[in-house]
């Protein structure tokens, strides 16, 4: 933008003179002293200097109007305002104050004072063009574009060169909404000035509202050659490019801008409409997301993102923002019928999702079951079944606080669902939480006084606690409701093992197999209680029809190994403990009674290597501390001996 010489500048030189380097400063030559230091852009000093010649002379109005200029240069408004207003009371016909004075009301946004003291200053000086020109400035702030052209033509017909005049013209014609006349002036501008980067983009924005895309593409690009970080150049052109369809050239525009000014939320709400019209919705959601980070009231950047996410499939996402888009302007009729379409869409499109969930539970795809569920409970917010169902699938991943919290939310809804209080239960006895597993099973039990699963799993609950009697008692009543409850059966001769009354443990786990003669945890369970009966046969005997059944029963090549072990077959027992530990690389145990079997081959050194790695494990394990610390002794003792 080319600088604009201020005629009251030019005049006030021819006042007075400076005094040269060296010569006595005296009382006549301080006015010349101050425009020295005026012209060398040395404020304080000149303000001092014209203090001193106002001292001399109080109705030297010169002295007071170049003060003035002096305060106003160093932005202190207010006393170059009280200067020039005493140089006109000294001199109601100078020029000059009445032009500094109104052009200091204008930087303090006092345009109506601004425009009373051009125009005084019109009246002593009615061929001043650079006055005219600011009186159009500040009547074009005003809103009074009629009178700010007005003023810009007489300054043009004083001054034909004048660049800024007929720029700021083609933006008043512009405003007015006459294009080609605004195009016209921007284009005499640049003959005038053809380095103005900002009329180009100007004249830009006026070849685009025509419609004439090149014309403004090639505005636009003039503009970005004479300044390459041209914001507003960049952002202008992009859109042009995507107003022609060529998206990768828009948004290769709007990210160059981006790289000027990051935080320009339309900027990146324009990038994003360009990736949602090429179809690549993850980023166009970036670019909303971003927008709407920067402005988080931008109601436009909400509507499309809500857009593009129903785009994406993910409708409930796009009707909250549509939501919010219209929360922000609730009058505005698009986002109006935006909302009313995506909810339509959703009712359209939902089907029965809670069924859908339902079938993705039994295939066991547990996160599109959750997703499914979700989606219900978006439709229904107080759809219980959709909770319980959700904590269902969410405890399948052994996302256990997420399952608890979906159990508690259905049981606000229904306080009478016994299942969800049973889902709950086990969540939270699989947590540890024991005594609030019991109180969940005893909801369950005052709901239900029949149910046999919830007897069960308190059974288990107490039995974690080590409450023995409590727990058989439990699974005593779970096998009262359903003599024919196998798991019941089996969980009870834990009890009785526990307490060390095997041949009922005997007896409950051969009842377990009767109901269900492949679960591999009854055969296991019998055969450690055999093995612990010493009846070694019988507990390989089980132990083999586990694995049988099942050939990766980690547990069952475990005991197996420890009934050979006590055998004698140490090499099928270490055999059998390599099993195990093949497919359960963290089996403490196994470790433990490998290490044993090497021992008592007499390979005290494998023996410790695995006892250690058993305790590593399971470092709090005070059985596995001692096999260890035995087993060093037992080392240390050995090399003493050799010594």
């Amino acid at each position: 933008m080319m600088k604009r010489i201020s005629l009251g500048f030019a005049l006030f030189l021819l006042v007075g003179c400076a005094s040269l380097p060296g010569q006595p400063v005296t009382p006549e030559n301080w006015f010349g002293q101050g425009v020295s230091y005026l012209k060398a852009e040395q404020y304080d000093e000149a303000i001092k200097a014209f203090s001193r010649a106002i001292e001399i002379n109080p109705r030297n109005a010169e002295a007071y109007y170049n003060r003035g200029l002096a305060w106003a240069k160093k932005g202190d408004l207010d006393r170059a305002i009280f200067d020039y207003t005493k140089a006109l009371e000294i001199n109601p016909r100078y020029f000059e104050p009445y032009h500094g004075r109104g052009s200091t009301w204008a930087k303090k946004g006092d345009l109506d004072g601004a425009i009373s003291d051009y125009t005084e200053a019109l009246k002593i000086n009615p061929l001043a063009a650079d006055v005219y020109y600011k009186r159009g400035l500040a009547w074009a702030e005003k809103g009074e574009v009629d009178r700010a052209i007005s003023d810009y033509t007489r300054a043009l017909e004083l001054n034909s060169r004048d660049a800024e005049a007929y720029r700021r013209r083609g933006l008043a014609w512009a405003g007015k909404g006459d294009v080609d006349r605004a195009i016209a002036d921007y284009t005499e501008a640049l003959k005038i000035n053809p380095l103005d980067g900002e009329t180009y983009h100007r004249r830009g924005s006026a070849w685009a509202e025509k419609g004439d895309l090149d014309g403004a593409i090639s505005d636009y690009t003039k503009a970005l050659e004479i300044n390459s970080r041209y914001l507003e150049a960049y952002h202008e052109r992009g859109s042009a490019w995507a107003e022609k369809g060529d998206l990768d050239r828009a948004i290769s525009d709007y990210t160059e801008a981006l790289k000027i000014d990051p935080l320009d939320a339309e900027i990146y709400h324009r990038r994003g409409s360009a990736w949602a019209e090429k179809g690549d919705l993850d980023r166009a959601v970036s670019d909303y997301t971003r927008a709407l980070e920067i402005n988080p009231g931008y109601a436009r950047a909400y509507s499309d993102r809500g857009l593009a996410r129903a785009n994406k499939g993910e409708l409930f996402r796009g009707l909250d923002d549509a939501k919010e888009a219209l929360r922000l302007e609730p009058e505005n009729i698009a986002f109006k019928k935006s909302v009313a379409e995506l909810q339509s869409m959703i009712e359209d499109k939902r089907g029965d999702w809670f069924d859908q969930g339902l079938s993705f539970m039994k295939r066991a795809r547990y996160d599109q079951a959750i997703k499914a569920f979700s989606k219900a409970i978006d439709i229904n917010p107080r759809y219980a079944e959709a909770y319980r169902n959700r904590g269902l699938a969410w405890g399948k991943k052994g996302q256990l606080d997420r399952a608890i919290s979906d159990y508690t939310r259905g049981l606000e809804i229904n306080p009478r669902d016994a299942e969800a209080y049973s889902n709950r239960g086990t969540a939270r006895l699989n947590k540890g939480e024991l005594d609030r597993a019991i109180a969940d099973y005893a909801k369950v039990l005052e709901i239900n006084p029949l149910d046999a699963n919830a007897y069960n799993n308190r059974g288990l609950a107490w039995g974690k606690k080590g409450e023995l009697d409590r727990a058989i008692s439990d699974f005593t009543k779970a096998l009262e409701i359903n003599p024919r409850y196998g798991q019941a059966y089996s969980n009870r001769g834990l009890a009785w093992a526990e307490k060390g009354e095997l041949d009922r443990a005997i007896s409950d786990y051969t009842m377990s197999l009767e109901i269900n003669p492949r679960d591999v945890k009854a055969y296991t369970n019998r055969g450690f209680a055999w093995l612990n009966k010493g009846e070694l046969d019988r507990a390989i005997s089980d132990f083999n029809q586990a694995l049988t059944i099942d050939p990766r029963a980690a547990q069952a090549y475990n005991n197996r190994g420890i009934a050979l072990g006590k055998m004698g077959e140490l090499d099928r027992a270490i055999s059998d403990f390599n099993q195990a530990l093949k497919i359960d690389p963290r089996y403490a145990t196994a470790y433990i009674n490998r290490g044993i079997a090497w021992a008592e081959k007499g390979e005290l050194e494998r023996g410790l290597s695995d006892a250690r790695k058993g305790l590593k494990l399971e470092p709090k394990n005070k059985s596995y501390q001692e096999v260890v610390t035995f087993m060093e002794a037992q080392i240390g003792t050995g090399k003493s001996e050799e010594q």
